[in-house]
């Protein structure tokens, strides 16, 4: 048997370690941010490709009525740049 101790039994049941739920559009953009812009290997109309389809999921997402909440809830004029607060 795996030890437990008190200091993980106060943990779980506080929910001090639980794993936060992402959306779809939040790990997307975290990708896009973390991994996609900062690359100096990929050319510029790459990355402007890449928003491009990161919006275009967006947009359907928001179509099909599959996100309520979250970053793309908000549908301004600038849809595309606030959704996912790219530049």
């Amino acid at each position: 048997m795996a030890e437990v101790t008190p200091h993980m039994i106060v943990d779980y049941l506080l929910s001090r370690n639980a794993i936060e739920n992402k959306t779809v559009i939040e790990a997307v953009n975290q990708y896009y941010s973390l991994v996609i812009l900062p690359d100096v290997n990929k050319a510029p109309g790459t990355k402007r490709n890449y928003k491009k389809s990161i919006n275009h999921l967006c947009n359907f997402l928001q179509h099909k009525k599959l996100k309520n909440t979250g970053p793309c809830a908000d549908v301004q004029s600038e849809y595309h740049v606030s959704c996912l607060n790219l530049t």
